[in-house]
């Protein structure tokens, strides 16, 4: 864990709600600016954007943004309406000042736009940024692919956490693919811990805009995706779903709209719905061996808020040998245990590397949404549909699990047999899947 994450765990401890209740979002419908598909929007990339300013040399009235979505800009200063209505940071381009000399001939001054000076990026950061685009942004919240590719890039150079995450995110994602580049994968942490740095410093001034508060809910999903590549990232990942109800939060009492549409867990069950008709296609013997697990750790779960995600996680098993639906369900309600019922300390205590009831139920959870991929795998179809290089699925847990192993003790070991047999069930089936792949490719001449 970098200082860095230690730091931004105080940051999201002093914006949790304290009570125990979902907060009721007031700002769930948005703008339909918000959500119009990339479709209608210029075509240049919002690489541009991000990393370089854009400032034309042409003589225009109308805002950058207006022009960039081809909209009519009503051009009333300092924010035109139709950026004040967005949330955005409305940018001017340069203004061509035409005056008389003495001599009668006609002087031409360029007025450049009041913002600051860009950050200086590399060609391997405008290749980051084009993967985080097109390849690898986030597949969550759920059908907001339009968000993701547009919205979110066309403001990142306007918050340093933002885009440092998303070039975080793609060096990981770029070096799992390429395992002997060390360079793209310190890139990645590196990338990380200057995003982690800038929000800590943003979340302690707190949020102010819709623009401010969807960055920020941008850069904690975009962290939590980043999580999933690194060995010994499920704190952290857990840390920043519980990062994301915070910004979440804060938009919801300031009626801040989302840029992300359907982002209420109901509506991200509404868009599953289809794919979660009847029993899940799951082995009996694995939830039956989950339930047995689980049911032999009883008696060491002792705190509250470890007996309510130990609780959690029977339910999910139970309700996996009958309905898909409600073992859905059951996940999303164990992801609010941690992100939102659990208090500051409570979290603290379940995520601290020597805590072995901690480590016991993280290792339960992790391999409960293994045996659960008939069912999580249909958020792909509900979600984004990015033409990514192939990946083995879970290769990801089966590292974190790999992590949990090297910090439990060996009294604990019997209590973890279950979940790491299920880690090497999908290590085997990993190399199984790699090696017929390689296969596959080899006759076809690749």
């Amino acid at each position: 864990m970098t200082g860095a994450t230690k730091f931004l765990y105080t940051s999201f401890d002093s914006a949790v709600p304290s009570t125990s209740h979902y907060p009721q979002d007031t700002s769930s419908s948005t703008s339909p600016e918000a959500t119009t598909s990339t479709s209608s929007s210029s075509s240049r990339s919002p690489i541009n954007t991000a990393l370089l300013r854009r400032v034309h040399t042409k003589s225009r009235r109308g805002c950058l943004n207006c022009k960039r979505r081809r909209i009519k800009c009503p051009e009333n200063h300092p924010d035109c309406t139709q950026c004040t209505k967005r949330g955005l940071t409305c940018e001017w381009p340069e203004i061509q000042i035409e005056q008389t000399g003495n001599d009668g001939k006609r002087i031409v001054r360029a007025i450049p736009p009041q913002v600051d000076s860009p950050n200086t990026f590399s060609i391997q950061d405008f290749r980051l940024f084009n993967h985080f685009v097109k390849e690898c942004h986030p597949s969550h919240p759920l059908g907001n692919e339009a968000a993701w590719t547009h919205d979110i890039p066309s403001i990142a150079h306007n918050h340093e956490y933002l885009l440092h995450a998303m070039l975080a995110l793609a060096a990981s994602d770029i070096s799992g693919y390429s395992p002997n580049d060390s360079a793209m994968a310190l890139s990645g942490i590196n990338h990380r811990v200057r995003a982690i740095e800038s929000l800590s410093t943003a979340l302690s001034r707190g949020v102010h805009t819709m623009e401010e508060g969807n960055a920020m809910l941008a850069t904690c999903y975009t962290l939590v995706f980043q999580s999933a590549l690194i060995s010994d990232g499920f704190p952290e990942y857990m840390s920043f779903i519980r990062g994301c109800m915070v910004v979440a939060w804060q938009m919801g009492v300031k009626q801040l709209k989302f840029v992300f549409e359907g982002i209420l867990s109901d509506e991200q069950l509404v868009k599953m719905g289809p794919y979660l008709q009847g029993p899940p296609d799951i082995d009996p013997d694995l939830t039956n061996g989950a339930i047995g697990s689980l049911e032999a750790c009883r008696p060491l779960v002792v705190r509250d808020a470890e007996k309510a995600f130990f609780e959690c996680m029977l339910e999910i098993v139970q309700a996996a040998q009958i309905s898909s639906r409600q073992a859905y369900i059951g996940i999303m309600k164990i992801y609010g245990i941690f992100a939102y019922y659990m208090s500051a300390t409570d979290f603290h205590h379940f995520i601290h590397p020597d805590n072995q009831v901690g480590l016991l139920l993280q290792a339960h959870m992790i391999a409960i949404q293994m045996i659960l991929d008939p069912v999580l795998k249909n958020e792909n179809s509900a979600g984004a549909k990015m033409d990514k290089p192939w990946r083995p699925r879970h290769s990801g847990a089966v590292a974190w699990l790999n992590t949990i192993e090297l910090r439990m003790s060996d009294e604990m070991a019997p209590w973890f047999s279950w979940p790491m047999s299920q880690r090497d069930a999908f290590r085997e089936r990993i190399a199984e899947q790699t090696f017929l792949r390689s296969q596959a490719l080899q006759e076809a001449g690749l």
